[in-house]
């Protein structure tokens, strides 16, 4: 027999399959990273605007329509909604204003809510 110099066909056809079996994982495992880094990245914005956007309404005049302002300046595609909702804690009617409201701050990102975060804000007389 002849001393085998080359590589023949089928040893090669069996390297470009391992091959694309390697490279094939390591783009999916890459893609994988690549999302899950844009998610951790738009549930911290939605974080940090939610908890801000909290801050601002404690911070302004109480307001019996609950028509509370809201930040200016959110990075492109995302915006808030916020509702403030009357609680009668005294029982006696919800057209009396007790001076307390629930505010629930959502974020969402081109229209699809991401985070929503709850608390309460109350009239404070001195």
């Amino acid at each position: 027999m002849r001393d085998q110099i080359g590589m023949t066909l089928i040893e090669t056809l069996i390297a470009m399959s391992i091959l694309s079996i390697i490279a094939g994982a390591f783009l999916t495992s890459m893609t994988t990273a690549a999302q899950t880094s844009f998610i951790n990245h738009k549930r911290a914005t939605a974080e940090s605007l939610a908890k801000s956007q909290m801050e601002y309404i404690k911070r302004q005049d109480y307001k019996v329509d609950g028509d509370y302002e809201k930040l200016t300046g959110l990075p492109q595609g995302y915006d808030l909604d916020i509702v403030a909702e009357r609680l009668n804690p005294r029982g006696d009617s919800t057209i009396n204003d007790d001076g307390l409201q629930k505010i629930i701050v959502t974020v969402t990102y081109h229209k699809d809510p991401v985070l929503t975060v709850e608390g309460y804000k109350c009239f404070q007389r001195y």
